[in-house]
């Protein structure tokens, strides 16, 4: 029963450190999120340093914050540096949807075109 014991200990540890590598990472996720909404704030006054700013962090976080300039400032260029794809397309879509219809032929996934392109025919008026 000491080798049960044991066992279990051995095993506690080693949940109570991956529990502690886990909440790390939250925390350092917490940061990197508060920093790209910093620097999609930063986008409203000085675009091109927000710019620089997501160049400076890893492919994606840079990703997403290419996306939060693109939706701050309605600049469909920010959406076009974005590497992957449907992110890239989930940013043109959240800007069509502002009412900017000319950006579906931006979008590559043919279904996500498609809805972007009915949604310009349900309001004519917007097109």
């Amino acid at each position: 029963s000491n080798k049960g014991i044991q066992l279990y200990n051995q095993s506690f540890i080693a949940k109570n450190e991956s529990t502690s590598n886990f909440s790390q990472n939250v925390s350092s996720s917490k940061s990197e999120e508060s920093e790209i909404s910093e620097i999609v704030k930063l986008s409203s006054e000085d675009p091109k340093k927000a710019e620089k700013l997501c160049m400076s962090l890893g492919d994606e976080n840079n990703d997403k914050c290419m996306s939060g300039i693109a939706q701050n400032t309605k600049d469909k260029e920010y959406c076009s540096k974005i590497r992957a794809i449907a992110v890239r397309d989930g940013c043109y879509a959240s800007l069509a949807l502002e009412g900017n219809y000319s950006i579906c032929k931006y979008i590559d996934d043919v279904y996500l075109r498609e809805a972007c392109y009915s949604l310009k025919s349900d309001n004519p008026k917007d097109a």
